[in-house]
């Protein structure tokens, strides 16, 4: 637990940190945690094709032609976990060329996977987030082939008249 001095002295320096003022300093400190954007909150990084992305949700409304918001929402799901598992790709390829080089002369994949299992095991972090995002990915397609499959279930229930609210029971 800190002592008086000490939440004194955090107050003191917290009036002090003002953090960014304009709004490119804001837009660039939203940035200072991300490393390698695995884990990114944002769907896009600044170094991104935003033209990429579209054309990749364009290529996935028209083979799965969605029909209404639900299908829609899993159609971007799955375009969103595909972008993703594409940047974890990006992101191995340049942890080999990172670890490649070193100072014994040797290089290849076996160095960088053996670098990596003693410095830093971001391969298998990697490998680990690539694992997930494909079981979100076979989970959104069977969502998605579930809803299309009852399309027409959803669709007479749309047209029907709201259900009557069941009546409160009496106290």
């Amino acid at each position: 637990m800190a002592s008086p001095q000490q939440i004194q002295a955090n107050q003191g320096n917290a009036t002090q940190s003002t953090g960014p003022r304009s709004a490119a300093g804001k837009a660039r400190s939203s940035l200072n945690a991300l490393k390698t954007g695995a884990f990114a909150q944002r769907l896009l990084l600044p170094d991104e094709n935003a033209k990429e992305f579209g054309r990749l949700r364009a290529a996935l409304l028209a083979e799965w032609r969605p029909a209404g918001p639900t299908e829609i929402n899993q159609v971007d799901r799955l375009t969103a976990l595909l972008w993703k598992q594409g940047r974890l790709y990006r992101a191995e390829a340049c942890l080999y060329a990172m670890f490649r080089p070193c100072p014994e002369g040797l290089g290849g994949i076996a160095t960088a996977l053996a670098k990596d299992g003693k410095d830093t095991e971001a391969f298998t972090r990697l490998q680990q987030t690539d694992s997930a995002i494909e079981r979100s990915i076979g989970i959104t397609l069977s969502r998605l082939q579930q809803l299309q499959k009852n399309r027409g279930q959803r669709e007479s229930l749309a047209g029907a008249p709201p259900a009557a609210p069941a009546p409160c029971p009496s106290p």
